[in-house]
């Protein structure tokens, strides 16, 4: 049996990605898997026979991992690699290596992704869609919802509204948060959980509808997915993305989701949403040593629109959608094994 090794990143939110391909070749008995830390990479490189990269695509925080694959790529030409990638921006011209171009083993996570680094002249070889796995989905929608009745006890009987986004700039809380105000003085019938480590505070005290979860970051994969169960209705307030998990996650458990209408959301869309409009853009870079060599675009969608919605959504009830026709398209079964094509 080969020997795959998985490097991960340190972002939640990729790990999870990491602990799925993981889960997903275990179950299929079809190799030895080790994950491990980028930081041990040329031990790692000396004992496997496969070497998969999970990161983001940025030419600031991520360059060592283009590094050492083109270090394995000369010292050791039979161990295949790719650089499975997620891009949410383009990537700023000035600060992307010329290097980056002689990897040849790119795979997006996305069309948009792979729109996004072939405008830098990257080679990307294909997409693979990150997945869900369906028998984790389904595990978990068969069990009582105790998280939910807590809600419920709590809170009374409200239509739950759920996020699951940390305090990026691109996440788009402040644009939310304008439309959640709306929406809360319209209606007292709705409740957010939100899943975050972005400061709601004032928001929570002040509008006493919002219900904020310490434990951003700090849960497994199923306990997540437990409690994004636990809800009605989804929100990705998104202004910019790479692909959007907790879209797929969201809908995976039969929960429709409020977003915006522009790729990738809208590529990975493909039940019964709730599309806000893009109404307009603007420019974002980060600033300083913090930056991450990413121009992003912010799609910014109406306020007014979520805030109506909302407002339908808690007078109507929600949408009901087919989400074993989203188990079906992202079966990770399926994409995670199509990825291991790749580094072949």
């Amino acid at each position: 049996m080969k020997r795959i090794c998985l490097v991960s990143p340190r972002a939640n939110s990729l790990k999870n990605i990491v602990h799925d391909i993981e889960a997903v070749l275990l179950s299929h008995r079809m190799h030895f898997l080790e994950v491990t830390g980028y930081e041990s990479n040329q031990q790692l490189y000396e004992k496997c026979e496969k070497v998969i990269h999970v990161n983001a695509l940025t030419p600031t925080w991520t360059r060592h991992v283009v590094v050492n694959l083109l270090k394995l790529t000369q010292m050791r030409p039979h161990v295949p690699s790719l650089f499975y990638f997620t891009l949410d921006g383009d990537m700023i011209k000035e600060m992307t290596p010329e290097w980056y171009l002689d990897y040849e083993n790119y795979v997006a996570n996305s069309n948009a992704s792979r729109e996004r680094a072939e405008r830098a002249g990257l080679v990307v070889k294909g997409v693979v869609y990150h997945g869900v796995i369906p028998e984790q989905i389904r595990g978990i929608l068969q069990l009582k919802n105790n998280f939910r009745d807590f809600l419920k006890e709590k809170y009374g009987n409200k239509v739950i509204f759920g996020v699951n986004e940390s305090n990026l700039e691109r996440k788009g809380w402040r644009q939310f948060m304008k439309a959640w105000e709306k929406a809360s003085r319209e209606v007292d019938n709705i409740l957010l959980y939100a899943l975050t480590n972005y400061d709601l505070s004032e928001y929570a005290s002040t509008l006493g509808n919002i219900y904020v979860d310490p434990s951003y970051g700090k849960m497994s994969r199923i306990e997540v997915l437990q409690k994004m169960s636990a809800v009605d209705v989804g929100i990705v307030p998104s202004l910019a993305e790479g692909f959007g998990m907790p879209l797929l996650e969201f809908n995976a458990l039969g929960k429709p989701v409020i977003h915006g209408d522009f790729p990738p959301l809208s590529e990975i869309s493909i039940v019964d949403n709730y599309k806000l409009k893009v109404v307009n853009f603007t420019k974002y870079r980060m600033e300083g040593e913090s930056t991450d060599g990413i121009d992003y675009t912010f799609m910014l969608w109406d306020a007014d629109e979520m805030a109506k919605t909302i407002v339908k959504i808690a007078e109507e009830g929600a949408k009901s959608i087919d989400n074993e026709k989203v188990l079906e398209k992202f079966d990770a079964n399926k994409l995670y094994l199509d990825l291991l094509d790749y580094a072949s």
